[in-house]
């Protein structure tokens, strides 16, 4: 970990100055370049990185923040914070992994006082051993270099997933990592075709630009950051992106999820849980949204009353016939010759028998 040397500064937060310690845990990108995209990510106050992980929830660094509940800052979407082209919107409330800091689950969360103005992206909970090797993206405010310089704005850069241990992963710093002012930043993954956060960027094994990069795993610390959300940030029954249960009406969101409705909301019954026997299985299900197709009602015989259905199955729908001795001959005596060849037949058989 790099040394934990504590400057105390004056910060201008959107005009109001709150006074923080910048330490040398507080890690901008080395080898980087500009980002004018992630709207996701976001300046912390103006000494930290985080990213917005639903719409009025961030995720930074148990480091970053100060204790209590109320962080008494703003937060910055954009690219250069303080140029007063983004948009600052006051976090109202924040709280700390229990127990954390660096190496044991430095993940901390943040409530904003309005939605950001961005997509929100996904956090992992898979487990990231099984990604090792694999491609990484960080993103961050700070620093460009060991001795400081270039902060506020925010750099993107590239690196890979080297090992992890119970909290943390570590990534390369060849040829890009992480420095001062990125803490709490994101370290982005693809995972089957979707970016997702799995780490917040935490401390440096060494100066700058050498060394390992460690963040704290969004895995570890799923649980916990999912109840920070139920409780801050729940699913609404509107469009935000995320699936509401115990809607009065179908959540647009997941009209096909198990919500407990079944609702001609979800175009597609067959994908909805909730409308299970509503498509075609063979059972007729009377209070689907739609008409179940298994209670359609059978179709009208044929012309005339007939049965296409003969024991021969050849379904000539010639009449009833007649039963004699047990075999069944046409009775109709349209069928011609060959009926009346198979009855002479029949009849001479029976004679044959009698002596």
């Amino acid at each position: 970990m790099r040394g934990r040397h504590a400057l105390v500064v004056m910060l201008a937060s959107c005009g109001a100055e709150v006074p923080l310690e910048i330490t040398q845990d507080d890690q901008a990108i080395v080898n980087g370049e500009v980002d004018t995209g992630d709207p996701a990510v976001v300046s912390v106050g103006g000494f930290c990185t985080g990213t917005l992980v639903t719409p009025r929830t961030v995720l930074t660094a148990h480091h970053c923040l100060g204790s209590g509940s109320t962080p008494g800052f703003d937060v910055y979407f954009g690219t250069r914070h303080g140029d007063g082209a983004g948009t600052y919107i006051r976090a109202v409330h924040q709280a700390r992994y229990p127990g954390g800091g660096p190496g044991r689950g430095d993940l901390a969360m943040l409530t904003l006082a309005s939605p950001g103005p961005a997509t929100p992206i996904p956090v992992n909970d898979r487990d990231l051993a099984a990604y090792l090797d694999q491609p990484i993206r960080i993103v961050g405010f700070g620093v460009t270099h060991e001795n400081g310089g270039g902060g506020g704005t925010k750099r993107k850069a590239t690196a890979r997933l080297l090992r992890v241990d119970a909290a943390d992963m570590f990534a390369s710093n060849s040829p890009s990592g992480t420095c001062y002012g990125d803490s709490g930043g994101p370290n982005f993954m693809t995972i089957d075709g979707v970016e997702h956060v799995i780490g917040a960027t935490s401390y440096g094994t060494s100066a700058c630009g050498t060394g390992e990069d460690a963040s704290a795993r969004t895995d570890f610390g799923h649980a916990w950051i999912q109840a920070y959300i139920a409780e801050h940030d729940p699913p609404s029954c509107d469009g935000d992106d995320r699936c509401a249960t115990g809607c009065p009406a179908p959540d647009p969101d997941c009209a096909c999820a198990a919500d407990g409705l079944c609702t001609a909301a979800c175009s597609d019954l067959a994908t909805d849980p909730d409308c299970q026997g509503c498509a075609a299985d063979g059972v007729c299900r009377a209070d689907c949204p739609l008409p179940d197709v298994d209670c359609e009602p059978p179709p009208p015989p044929p012309p005339g009353g007939g049965s296409n259905d003969d024991d021969d199955g050849t379904g000539d729908g010639e009449g009833s016939g007649v039963i004699v001795g047990g075999c069944a001959i046409a009775g109709d005596v349209r069928t011609g010759i060959a009926g009346s060849l198979a009855l002479l037949a029949f009849v001479f058989v029976r004679r044959r028998r009698r002596r």
